[in-house]
């Protein structure tokens, strides 16, 4: 077992039967019984049999500075 983040701060033992880079917008089909850790944040448990697809990308989820868009909402909208 290899130890890996599942969230921030958080480690874990886990078996890793194959790892290999992924380019951006390559996408990758697995069929077998695991977990998915994605962003060290949110898991996913494969069940034995079940078909998942990955692809790596820039777009989404957005991340918004909370402190620039407060100041600027007290500035601008409602000043």
């Amino acid at each position: 077992p290899r130890r890996v983040p599942v969230s921030p701060g958080h480690f874990r033992p886990v078996c890793v039967a194959e790892a290999s880079p992924l380019k951006f917008g390559e996408r990758r089909t697995l069929v077998s019984r695991g977990l998915i850790a994605i962003d060290g944040d949110r898991l996913h448990q494969i069940d034995e049999g079940e078909e998942v697809s990955v692809t790596v990308a820039r777009e989404g989820p957005y991340i918004y500075d909370v402190k620039k868009a407060m100041h600027y909402a007290s500035k601008e909208v409602f000043a």
